[in-house]
Order: structure tokens, then sequence, then C-alpha cells
């Protein structure tokens, strides 16, 4: 951030110059990023075989497979009066022009399949839509249903109820009626579903280990330099259709599945043509309006681009990791060469901002082809600030480090999406995707407090405070691109469906500079107590590739009732690729304390007091101290095979059952930062092969309940750094992590059985059991059992048992009085019962032997309660969110007495939203969020040495502040 309010976060510059700089992002995005991830192509409708006068309108719809949910194609939509028709494509989609206002009467027929009729209302504005779902013959019974596209969540459920697993999900519409705005948040709405850190997702109470991120079918690539997850914070919600949990495993999923799997859906381009743009300005309790601290950094860091300030110096070469290898004039100019900014300077924070746009058309370019086409992008900036109290004390309750840590962070999120689907004919169709989203957080800390480490027994007795600047600019960022088609033969009706991606998630932070400083007497005057180590500088930058392709042929069949069954067969090739490179430079004098007597860090290391020869006791010297694996490449490739077969045992009952093949081969090299070279190769450390086998069976009690059963067999892997030998320092934490090259993965056994009724539209009441057998999973584990030393290591646990229930209640208050159909109400809860038994190592032992799984809650309530004005057209939503206390580390014993687990602490979150339509199509939202601002906080029990005197400390606490936020919307 730039020390100068007027060159930062001014949200009326920042608007303007965000509508500017989204310009080339978005016609890049729109030569580059054209995407196919589309729904369904509208056909063209056939010409009117009767001449039609007055007032015409369009129907439109979708047609599916009452049995299994699927899209049918060919199925002929006529109004047989006039003489209208459409045909569906192979997404199920159909169109009907010239067709006079008024009432008309649509009949859907196909050979095989009962015939039915639904009516419409047409008129001349926006197309009517009908969708219906038709019966295979040889059932009794017809079932017709016609829902309009406007409801998104009744879409979603829909799909739910004939999805062959079990899935929970939230809508673009559900999101709009809350204060989210990344998918992070959204996601938090999940049944079952919690985030921890703000952006890791925990399903069923399992770790982020055990949960998988894909976008539109593809696997996504993680910007943590340190694990395999994929932080949700990076996807803008203005850019997503919908957010589905699958809870269930099939053949066709990856073979790596725990809890579950997060599936992200990317807008897709609209029936009509539409444009859409909007702005909003927001207020943080916390920050807003006060002052924070910043420091002075580029021209663009408004925008969240880096202008070059931060980057390496010039000097700083591969080759020369090593400092022997520098001449003393090298060593100089490098020094000199480091931007020589510590100081903490502060503004005032103006309010939050936010900019979107989309815009989306369907182009018919010829009588068999047509294109539909969706751009969009925003842009949004946030101001926070948390300040928060750190301790950590030794088992006699001595104080170890206590601080007092104020954090001042401007955040930028931008996001471009582009797509575009072809459909030829009424058969093939191709899709293009390309999706970019960027997020940077430039932070500002000060943490004053305590440090038993400056207690030396030079100063032994004085009153000595610590003082901590920490500036860091930390940018986040993923890149994808999908091309995928769906192509349906006459031979014997086989459909081929393939996608290929590309994607590259990188984390890049540039030069977080540190300086600590002591007040030795609390006389004012700082001193750099250990020149060796106290002003540091800090260079991080990883990338992750995935190339991902999944081939796939379906072949329809008609079991030995004659009802329609299918035989899925595919292929997978996953090929991921990550390098993550860290560098340490420090400045060094003789190891004299430095007296500061007011001087600024600045002016004691300005060019003439630095040399690249023996420093003095006020002259200083680079050094760069990077450790041994600091860097590293790995590469994991996954290939192998699917089949299974979705058959009808009975007109109600379905199985879907197959397998899974995957073979997983891992390679990780490591970068030695003492020598230069490219060392520790660790051929193989993982090369698994698996065949999961997995089965899913519905019962039909009727066309809105379903009774489902399912079973299957997974895995976790362990990731590139968990299973080396390295020891190194995470990115995102103050910690010291050991790999272990022992490490195994993790055995699942999933059972599932649930229940759920489908009431009406937008509605569905569920009812989930679950177990989660696992064998040797992963769990992290303090080693030394030495408070403030914080060295962790990844073991196998012997196994855990997970057990729950899961409760989703979404309905209309109408059926107990009709004053009440404004209301509903959505309730959707989660207990989970967790154990995991341990066995003590040579290194460690484990404190408590009898506890849940590490990072397990054991409850998960989310409420929310929706109110409809609709003669007003205004519409409110009160949401409440709360989970249980999880393990965060686990803890050892060391001198005979128990460190015990680190907990997360639970508290409520309450937001409030309400909505007004305004002028035509335009609509303005007012949201309240984390209403209550609840004490988060983080605890551990620690019994003393020598007695079974136990106290519980709180390690970390903070309020992460209420946000009000206004926005206005219009559509074209």
């Amino acid at each position: 951030m730039n020390q100068s309010p007027r060159t930062q976060g001014s949200f009326s510059r920042t608007a303007q110059k965000a509508a500017r700089g989204l310009i080339p992002l978005l016609l890049i995005a729109s030569v580059g990023n054209i995407n196919a991830q589309r729904k369904g192509a509208k056909p063209a409708a056939a010409p009117a075989a009767v001449a039609t006068t007055g007032a015409t309108g369009t129907i439109r719809g979708r047609v599916l497979d009452s049995a299994n949910g699927e899209a049918m194609i060919g199925v002929t939509a006529v109004i047989k009066e006039l003489g209208v028709y459409g045909i569906t494509d192979i997404d199920g989609n159909y169109v009907i022009t010239n067709v006079p206002v008024g009432e008309q009467t649509v009949t859907y027929q196909i050979t095989g399949y009962q015939p039915s009729a639904t009516k419409v209302n047409v008129g001349t504005g926006k197309a009517a839509v009908a969708n219906v779902t038709l019966n295979y013959k040889v059932s009794s019974e017809v079932v017709v249903t016609a829902k309009r596209m406007d409801n998104t969540t009744a879409s979603l459920l829909s799909k739910q109820k004939k999805a062959a697993a079990a899935q929970d999900a939230i809508s673009a519409e559900q999101i709009a009626k809350s204060p989210d705005s990344d998918a992070s948040d959204a996601a938090n709405r999940v049944t079952g579903v919690t985030i921890v850190g703000g952006k890791n997702v925990y399903i069923r109470g399992l770790g982020e280990r055990y949960s998988g991120v894909m976008m539109n079918g593809s696997f996504l690539p993680s910007p943590d330099p340190d694990k395999r997850v994929v932080p949700l914070d990076i996807f803008p919600t203005g850019l997503l259709d919908n957010l589905i949990v699958v809870k269930t495993h099939t053949p066709d999923l990856p073979g790596e599945f725990g809890g579950g799997l997060v599936q992200i859906n990317t807008r897709d381009y609209p029936e009509e043509t539409t444009a859409k743009v909007g702005i909003g300005i927001g207020y943080d309790s916390q920050a807003t309006g006060r002052t924070l601290n910043t420091y002075q950094g580029g021209k663009f860091d408004w925008l969240g681009i880096d202008d070059g300030t931060r980057k390496m110096p010039a000097g700083v070469r591969d080759d020369k990791v090593n400092n022997s290898k520098y001449g003393v004039d090298e060593l100089q100019s490098l020094g000199r060469d480091f931007t020589n900014i510590y100081s903490v300077g502060t503004q005032r924070a103006l309010p939050n901002g936010s900019l979107n746009a989309e815009f989306g058309k369907t182009y018919k370019l010829s009588d068999t082809v047509s294109m539909g086409l969706i751009f969009t992008g925003m842009f949004r900036e946030n101001f926070t600030q948390v300040t928060s109290k750190y301790r950590r004390v030794n088992q006699s309750f001595v104080d170890l480090r206590r601080y007092e840590i104020k954090k001042s962070t401007y955040s930028t999120s931008k996001g471009v999406l582009g797509s575009t689907t072809f459909s030829i004919g009424k058969s093939d169709k191709i899709k293009y995707l390309g999706f970019l989203s960027d997020r940077t957080d430039d932070s500002t800390s000060t943490y004053a407090g305590f440090n038993s480490d400056r207690e030396e027994p030079t100063i032994a007795g004085a009153s000595s405070t610590e003082y901590i600047n920490r500036l860091n600019y930390i940018q986040t960022g993923l890149l994808f691109n999908q091309l995928s088609g769906q192509h349906k033969t006459s031979f014997f009706d086989v459909t081929f469906d393939w996608n290929v991606s590309y994607s590259r998630a990188n984390r890049n932070e540039p030069d977080r500079r540190e300086v600590v400083l002591l007040d030795r007497n609390s006389n004012g005057n700082l001193s750099i107590y250990r020149p060796d180590g106290d002003i540091s500088r800090f260079f991080q930058k990883s990338k992750e590739d995935i190339i991902d392709a999944q081939p796939s042929m379906t072949v329809p069949f008609n079991q030995w009732q004659g009802l329609k069954s299918k035989l899925v067969v595919g292929g997978l090739y996953t090929y991921r690729e990550r390098e993550s490179v860290a560098r340490t430079f420090r400045f060094e004098n003789n190891g004299s304390e430095i007296f500061l007597n007011g001087r600024s860090i600045e002016s004691l290391l300005g060019p003439g007091n630095i040399t690249g020869g023996v420093p003095g006791a006020e002259t200083f010297r680079i050094l760069e101290v990077s450790a041994a694996a600091d860097s590293y490449t790995g590469k994991l490739t996954v290939g192998g095979g699917f089949g299974y077969v979705d058959v009808p045992l009975v007109s109600q009952l379905r199985l879907v059952a197959g397998a899974r093949y995957e073979n997983a081969k891992m390679d990780v090299i490591a970068l030695d930062s003492g020598t230069g070279l490219r060392t520790g190769l660790q051929k193989n450390p993982l090369n698994e092969h698996n065949v999961l086998p997995s089965a899913n069976m519905i019962y039909s009690i009727t066309d809105n309940i379903n009774l489902r059963l399912a079973f299957s067999q997974t895995i976790a892997r362990p990731d590139f750094r968990e299973i080396t030998n390295f020891k190194y320092n995470p990115v995102l934490g103050n910690e010291t992590i050991i790999g272990n090259p022992n490490l195994k993965q993790t055995n699942i056994t999933n059972y599932d059985f649930r229940f759920e009724w489908f009431p009406q539209a937008a509605e569905i009441i569920a009812l989930s059991f679950f177990v989660k057998d696992m064998q040797k999973p992963i769990e992290l584990l303090e080693i030394t059992g030495v408070p403030g030393t914080y060295t962790f290591q990844f073991q196998n646990a012997v196994k855990a048992l997970n057990t729950g229930a899961e409760l989703e209640f979404r309905k209309g208050l109408g059926f107990i009085t009709p004053q009440l159909s404004s209301w509903s109400l959505l309730v959707n809860t989660a207990y989970i019962y967790s154990v995991v038994e341990v066995q003590d190592t040579a290194i460690a032992t484990y404190s408590s032997k009898n506890r849940p799984l590490q990072g397990q809650s054991p409850f998960v309530v989310n409420t929310g309660i929706d109110h409809n004005w609709e003669s007003l057209g205004l519409a409110s939503t009160l949401l409440f969110n709360v989970s249980g206390r999880r393990i965060m580390r686990v803890g050892t014993v060391y001198s005979g007495s128990p460190l015990g687990d680190v907990y997360e602490e639970p508290y409520l979150r309450i937001d409030f939203v309400l909505r007004k339509k305004v002028f035509e199509n335009g609509q303005v939202k007012l949201a309240f969020g984390n209403i209550l601002n609840p004490e988060i906080r983080t605890t551990q029990d620690i019994t003393a040495v020598g007695t079974s005197e136990k106290r519980a400390f709180d390690i970390d606490s903070y309020r992460a502040g209420s946000t009000i936020s206004l926005s206005y919307n219009q559509q074209f």
C-alpha cells in the first residue's frame, strides 16, 4: 500500500480506475478465454407450418428423462393446432418461435416414451419456459412438470433429485441472498461444510486433505506451495453459477475422496441476450474511517498489481546461492539494490468498493450451427484491520511469547470469465472456457509484546518489550482453460464426452520485510538486539500446473424389463507439477547491538552503511540464509480408467455401480540453497495402484421421494512435501515441519444412507447418515513437545472412525397457515462423532489417546429465514452459522506432562440481507455481515511438569469485524 491516501484506496478513484483497468482484461479474456460451459445451446426452431398474425412470442425449455434426470435429444415439442414445433438438442433444449400470444398447449413426443402435454402462457416479452420430464413407455404413470428457469434453486434441487450420487448445493440465487463475496463464504452455507482459515474447505468435519475441488469437472491446481488444497477464497461469487458438494462417490469422480468433493460451476451464457452492470460500496467496523498502518509501495497497488517495486535485485542469481561465490563489490552492490523501505506509516481507510459487468448472447450462425457467448468481469477492493492477542506459555505457566498484533490489509479481487458454446446440428456440441481469478493482500503487521528469547543474561530482569514490523504483499491467482465436447452418434445412440483442461495456480510473495526491535528498559530507545537476524527479506514464488484429460463413452441399452439403462466407460490422465522457490536474506553487522537513538531503519541501512566486506558495528552486509529444501519441484502423474452401469433393477429401484482404477507416481526434487544444486531426488516416494469400487442405490418411493444407499472405497494421498525427508518452514506459518518418507496413503471405506423428499420446487427435506472407516489417516503432530519451538511432523495414525447425521430442511411455511406463505425456512445441520486410534512413536508421545481426528468439528449448523414481500418487490434473509470446536494441532507429552491439543473454539455468525427491486430490472441489496462480531479464539490446556495442575490458555484471540455493504445491479 502507498503511504499516501491520495493514491491508495479511494473508492471514487478506484471505481474509475477499476473500470478503466478492467477494459484491457476484458479484451484479453474475450479473445483468449472464450468458453464452452453452457448447459444447452438453443436449436433453431422449425418454421411455422401455418402463418400467424398479431403479436407472437417464444417458448423454450428442456426435456429430461424422469428415470435419471438426463437430457433427452430428438424430442419433438409441438403445438399441434398451429403446426409449429421445436426439436431438442444434445442438451435437451428446444425452442418454438412465432407462437401467438396467449395460452398454448405444447405436446412432447418421442418413440419409446409416454407423450405428455403442458399448458404455457405466451407473452411478447421474455420467452415462456416449459421444462418437462418424460417417462418410458413401460411405466403406467406419466409425470409432467413445468417449472420456470427463473428459480435456479429449484433447478439445482431437480438435478439433485435425479443425481446418481448424494449431493448438496448452493445456487447463484441463494448466494445473492447472503453477503458472501467468494466461494469459501458460499460453501460455508452448505450442509456439513465448514471453512477453516477463511479459505480451506472441511466437508463433514474432515480436514482439507480429505476434500477435493474441481471446476466444471476438471481438476484444479493449488497456489499453496505446502499443500494440495485449493483455497476457495480465490473464486469470486460473481463468476459462479452454482457450487455443488458431492457426498457419495461414483466411479467417474476422483479416487481422492474423503469428506466429499466441491464442484465449482462457472456462469453460463443466458437463454436470451442480457447485459448487466453493478456497483457496490462497503463499510468495515474495524477499518472504514479508521487509521490503518501502511507502508510506501508501488503506484499500482490500488489495483493489486506490483509495478516492480518489490522485485528481487537483479544481482541475485540462482547460480550464486552460496554467499562465498559473490565478490566483495557484488555483495555491496547487491545490498544497496534492496528497496530501503521498512518504516510503518498510516492512512485513513475509505469505504470498500466493487464493480461488475456481464454480457451474454446467442448467435445463429447457420441453420444448423449456433453459438452462445458470455463474458463477465469483476473488481473488488477491501480494507480490513484485525487486532489479535497471541500467547504461548511453558509447562510452568510462564510466558514464552506474548504479543498484541495489529494487522492492516488492503485486498483486491479481480476476475474475468469468457465462454462460448458451439452447437452443431442436434447431436454435437463443443465448448471452450477461460477463467482468470486474481487476489492480492497487501498487509502491514505490527507486533508489540514479550519474547523470552530476548531475556538474555546480559539484560536479565530488564523490562524489555519487543516490536516487530512486517510488511508483506501476497498475490494468488488461478488461470483455467477447458475445451470439452459431447457427440451423440447414430450407432446404437452411443454418446462420447470429453474434456481437456490446462490450469495454473500461482502464489507470489515478493519481498516480505521484517524488522525486530527491542526496548530494553521501556525508555523508548529501541535497539536492533540481534543484528544477525533482526532485519530480513523473504521472497517466495510458487506455481502449479495441471494438465487433465477425461474422455468417456456412454452406451445406452434396455435391461431385462425393457427399462432404459446405460454403460459408461472412461479414461483419466492428470499430470501435476509444482515448483516452489523461496529465498531468505538478512543484513548482518559484526554482532553488536545497535541503538537507534531516534534514527530510522532507512537511515541505518543507507548506501553508505552497506559494505561487501567484513561489516563493523554499524555497517551491514547482505547475506543469503535460505535453507535446504526451501525450494523444490514435485511431479505427480495419475492415470487409469473407470466403468459403471446405471440400471433400474425394477421401475423404481436404480443401481449405479462400478469401479475406478488409478495409478499414481510421484517425484520430488529439492534445491539445496547451500550449493545451488538440485539435490535430494526422491524417485517415486509414492507409487500406488488402487482399484476403487463403489455402488449407489436409489429407490424412488414416489417421483419426489428418494431413499439412497451408498458404499465406496476411496483414498487420500500424501502431498509432495509431506512425503519427503526435508525439513522446511512453511510459507503460511511460523513453524518448522519435517516431512516423513514413511508416510502412507489413507484408505477410506464409506457407507451412506439418505432420505430425501422434494415437496415443491425449491424445497427439500433430507436426512443422511454416514460412516467413514479410515485406515492410516494423516495428521500433523508436534514432535518436540517444547512450547515455543513449534516443530511438527506428518504421521499416520493407526485408524479413525467418523460417523454422523445430517439434516437439511428448506421449505415454505405456508403449510402452517396462509399468513406465512411469504416466509420460508432453511435449516441444515450436521452432527459428527469422530474417534482416532493413535500409536506413540520414538519421537513423540500423544497427549490424548481418545480424541477426534485433527480438524474434525462435532457439529455444524446453518439456519436461514427468508421473507418475500412480492407486492413491494422486497425480500429479506436472516442467516445463522456456527460449528463445534475442532483440533487445529495435535498435542504431545513433554517431561512427563501433557501439552494439550490446540482447539479452535466455536463462535456464532449472524448475517442479514435486504433486497429491493427498483426501476425496470434493477435491484438494490443491503447486506449486514457478521453482525455480532464474536471473539474467535484458539485455546490449549497445559499441565505443569511434576504436578497434576492443568490450566487453559488462549493462544490466539481476535474479532474479524462487522460489515455493511450496499450494491446496485441493473440488467438491460
